[in-house]
Formats: structure tokens, sequence, C-alpha cells
């Protein structure tokens, strides 16, 4: 068994996708809150490269790393989201190569218009099924009991990158620029060897954004898939559940992000970068 893989980050991507409608005042609320998480990524619960679950590509990377995509900035704690390459299995590479999108190059959001409407169904049943199984995580408490330990993630990326501190600092004095706003991804391990994909009860990552003064929100969940190989991973969504991989890591890693946005928007509740715009 290969070790975790890396998720390249919630960074703000340009995507090809269309717009989604003029968005209501929750809409705007929430968007407002992913610009302010967008930034600065930060990896936890002591996986290897990248962002958390069972699997893939060897943990050979540094903890701290610049992201690919957009202004946002990745901080890995255990090594997540980072821009050295591991050892790489072929054949573990093929499969994700065949089963996911290289996350450089794909659409930020998903073209929801495309799907049929079962397909849109089964997202918004996945999407609905995760936010409530996992609505109990937004108290790092209840998170920690079941194997999501916050605090730990947030000292590794702290140690790996000591200019973290100073960037929470900031956010607490509101002096941080949005960009640097910084969301930490705190996975399970136990979750990573349970031989469950896409389950909402057992999410292998949790992703919370920092609120300063301590406080952490819940944003959502980043499943993997890579207990699958070397079978198809399920898209129960079609072009709405996309996996993805990172090429610079090896690309034999697979996951996919859910954001807690209002009103089920899929389109950017199935985002590969929590963002503003399209």
């Amino acid at each position: 068994m290969t070790g975790p893989p890396d998720d390249s980050t919630l960074s703000a991507t340009p995507s090809s996708a269309p717009r989604s409608p003029p968005p209501d005042r929750h809409r705007q609320w929430w968007r407002g809150l992913a610009l302010a998480v967008t930034g600065l990524m930060l990896v936890g619960a002591g996986i290897g490269v990248g962002a958390a679950v069972a699997g893939t590509t060897p943990a050979a990377t540094p903890a701290v790393a610049p992201a690919a995509h957009g202004t946002a900035r990745s901080a890995k704690a255990g090594g997540k989201h980072a821009g050295v390459r591991t050892a790489v299995d072929p054949a573990r590479q093929a499969w994700a190569h065949q089963y996911g999108l290289d996350r450089a190059s794909m659409p930020n959001l998903p073209d929801v218009a495309v799907a049929s409407p079962q397909q849109q169904a089964a997202a918004t049943d996945l999407l609905v099924r995760t936010q409530t199984a996992t609505a109990q995580y937004a108290d790092p408490a209840k998170a920690l009991a079941a194997g999501f330990d916050l605090q730990a993630s947030l000292a590794r990326a702290e140690k790996k990158r000591p200019g973290l501190a100073r960037t929470l600092q900031r956010v607490d004095a509101g002096t941080a620029a949005k960009r640097e706003m910084p969301m930490l991804h705190v996975g399970n391990k136990a979750n990573r060897a349970d031989g469950k994909v896409l389950d909402p009860t057992a999410p292998e990552t949790l992703m919370y954004g920092y609120q300063g003064h301590g406080s952490w929100t819940l944003m959502g969940v980043m499943y993997t898939a890579n207990e699958t190989y070397p079978q198809p991973p399920p898209d129960p969504g079609g072009p709405i559940t996309r996996w993805h991989y990172h090429d610079r890591s090896g690309g034999q890693a697979l996951m996919m992000h859910i954001f807690f946005v209002s009103n089920n928007d899929l389109a950017h509740a199935y985002a590969a970068d929590m963002t503003t715009g399209s």
C-alpha cells in the first residue's frame, strides 16, 4: 500500500464552466465567506503528501509549499498540496488518469447543466447526506472524539511553516489580507483505511476555515477514492461529482471536495477550489 495522496487545494482557479444564476443574499454571504478562506491552505492530521487519504502517493514532500493554483498558498502539515514529486506507481497513475481530471487544467466549477436530472439528484443527495452526517464536527471536541484532531493538525502546520503563527495573529487583529485566511485540512487515519468510499459517515478529511481568535468553522469535506483501486471510483453525479489528481505529485491519488454552501448550489458545492467566481 502506498502513502497518502496530495490534494492541491482550495485555491481559486479559473473555470470554463458556465456561471451560476445571479446569487441571492444567502449565496452572496457564502461567497464572501469563501473568499475569506480561499487563500492559505493548511493540511493536517499527520498524513503524508497532500491532503489526507489512504492508499496513494508516498509522503515524501515538505509540509510547506506554494500551491499551484490562483493566488492561494498552501501550507502542508504532514505534507499536503506539495510541489515535490514522489515515487510513482505506474499502474496507480494510469488508474488515476483514467478516472480523474488533472487539477491543474480542469474547470474549477462542474458544468451542472450537462448532468441528467438523475445525476443532479444524486449529487444533491450526496451533498445533503454529507453535510448532515458531519454537522456534529462543527464542534472540534466531537471531531476529535471521531478521530479528526484539529489542534494536532494545526500544531504540525505551525511547526512546518514558521510564518503561520504570524498569519493567524493578523487574522485575529483583522489585518490579514483575504487571500491569507487559512483553511485547515484535518484527516482521519482510520477513515483512510476503512475500505469505504464516498461514505458521508466516514469522510477521509474535514476542511475548516479560520475565523480568528482560535475559532474554526467547518467548511466541507474531502473524499478520496484510492481504496477502489484498481476498480473505477463511484461517480453518482456524473459530471458534477468529479474526481481529480495532482500530476506534479505523481498523479496517482484521486480526491473530491464537497463544500457546504447555501441553497444546495451544486456548482459551488462541487468546486475544485472554494471560490467566489467561476
